[in-house]
């Protein structure tokens, strides 16, 4: 009988197949003992930490070009928010000169009506020999 170290379950299958280990009934891995397990698992572990230092070197270019795109970004965000506020003064500016425009004109059209309504009357009492 052998205990599977993934999953503990207890298995009474001691004989081997061949050349093939048995299998635990529970997880279907194959025998090994603990300090195997342990092993490869120790392994694993020192194999991925060498891979994650590769891994962290390579990254680090990459980082030190966002913060770098980062604070241009920032500063086109800055440069972009005073050119808005130039444009909407301008815009503001615009819209006030065109309304004194309007009443401006308005005012020439009230001129023009009165100079016109002026010019009908003179010709009217001018027939009528006054």
């Amino acid at each position: 009988m052998w205990v599977c170290p993934y999953c503990g379950a207890e298995n009474f299958l001691d004989d081997r197949v061949g050349m093939d280990e048995p299998k635990c009934i529970g997880c279907k891995h194959e025998r090994k003992t603990a300090q195997q397990v342990q092993n490869e698992i120790d392994k694993d572990i020192t194999d991925l930490k060498v891979e994650m230092k590769e891994l962290q070197g390579r990254m680090e270019p990459h980082l030190e070009m966002i913060a770098s795109l980062e604070e241009d970004l920032n500063q086109e965000r800055s440069s972009l928010k005073e050119l808005r506020e130039e444009f909407n003064e301008s815009k503001s500016e615009v819209k006030r000169l065109e309304a004194q425009i309007v009443y401006t004109s308005h005012d020439k059209e009230m001129a023009a009506m009165k100079n016109q309504n002026q010019t009908l009357l003179k010709r009217f009492l001018k027939g009528m020999g006054f």
